[in-house]
């Protein structure tokens, strides 16, 4: 994944984009779509900026959008009261996932 400089402290690629605030961290967003109305986000090309976390370096926003990717983990909107998603594995809240499906299909 290639990020590109688009101004001092924001970086943008095709699948995910991060900005740096004031407390040194940056604080990312990347391409999602919702699984069922679960709160729970998986990486779609066409999908929509959704927030996915705050990070201490662009190393490890390059790898969590990897992980995105291949399907690994998934953006749980859930975790932080203040709106912004946090990266978790898909194994930790694969029943939340099924669950969602399961009420979409009904």
């Amino acid at each position: 994944m290639t990020l590109k400089r688009k101004l001092p402290g924001l970086y943008e690629g095709e699948r995910i984009r991060c900005e740096r605030k004031e407390d040194g961290l940056w604080y990312a967003q990347a391409k999602a779509r919702e699984v069922g109305k679960s709160g729970l986000f998986e990486a779609h090309h066409a999908g929509h900026w959704v927030p996915c976390g705050r990070f201490k370096t662009l190393a490890i926003i390059r790898h969590v959008d990897e992980n995105l990717r291949a399907g690994e983990y998934v953006i749980d909107l859930h975790v932080f009261k203040d709106g912004r998603g946090s990266v978790v594995p898909r194994l930790n809240v694969e029943d939340r996932i099924k669950a969602a499906c399961a009420a979409d299909q009904s």
